[in-house]
């Protein structure tokens, strides 16, 4: 289980988007001290997408949505000529991928699920789980559930596309950039004196708000996140 959490950012303090200068990078990258920043690895590709059917996505969601997972279809095509993620014809209807819709079954694909409940804590924006969550382990299904109780709301709304394009990460496989007071081996304590490229990752672990309750915008990948990915498929 892999979990996005909440920063705050107070007063006009300014909250980092990664711009087009990051670049392509099409080698494996991963520095000694993320060795262990990976999570999983699906066997086949592209992973199919779905959207459970209650409560529904509306089409704006949607939209930005499958914008998180062109974002990394087009990283994947241009680095490694393959499609990462398949989110059907229609995603706009439950389950569309699927030639026999079977709601509450996950086999080989990912959910996505907008929580009118949340049994978690409430400071967590996302979080994503997969099948069998042993490393080494070929994945069997996923499931990506967002906190529409505590966000997505008028007093603390975060950046759809962004949440989506972090939790896509973890769908592929990739762990957090860093984690606070990490004490792990290969991965890198976020309070500590590490990269600046950590810090401005799509997978860093958490996502600030301004004081209008505007969530950070984190719609590229960075140099970061895409050395990483490259390792994986």
């Amino acid at each position: 289980m892999s979990v996005l959490g909440v920063s705050v950012c107070l007063g006009s303090c300014a909250l980092y988007v990664p711009t087009v200068t990051d670049g392509l990078v099409t080698q494996c990258l991963t520095p000694m001290d993320q060795a262990n920043t990976f999570l999983h690895r699906w066997n086949q590709l592209p992973i199919t997408i779905q959207f459970e059917v209650s409560p529904a996505f509306n089409a704006a969601e949607v939209a930005l949505i499958i914008a998180a997972a062109d974002t990394w279809n087009t990283f994947y095509q241009s680095s490694k000529q393959v499609q990462l993620f398949n989110y059907g014809t229609n995603p706009l209807l439950p389950n569309s991928t699927q030639t026999t819709p079977q709601l509450g079954v996950i086999s080989k694909s990912g959910t996505i699920v907008k929580m009118a409940s949340w049994p978690y804590s409430a400071a967590v924006i996302a979080l994503t789980t997969t099948w069998p969550s042993g490393k080494g382990a070929p994945v069997l299904g996923a499931k990506i559930e967002l906190n529409y109780v505590n966000f997505f709301q008028t007093n603390k709304m975060p950046d759809l596309q962004s949440i989506l394009l972090h939790e896509f990460g973890h769908l592929m496989g990739l762990d957090h950039s860093c984690e606070p007071n990490s004490q792990k081996s290969g991965m890198p304590d976020c309070n500590g004196h590490i990269s600046v490229q950590y810090r401005r990752a799509s997978l860093y672990p958490s996502f600030g708000f301004d004081t209008y309750g505007n969530g950070e915008q984190r719609r590229k990948l960075n140099s970061n996140d895409q050395g990483r990915a490259n390792c994986i498929y």
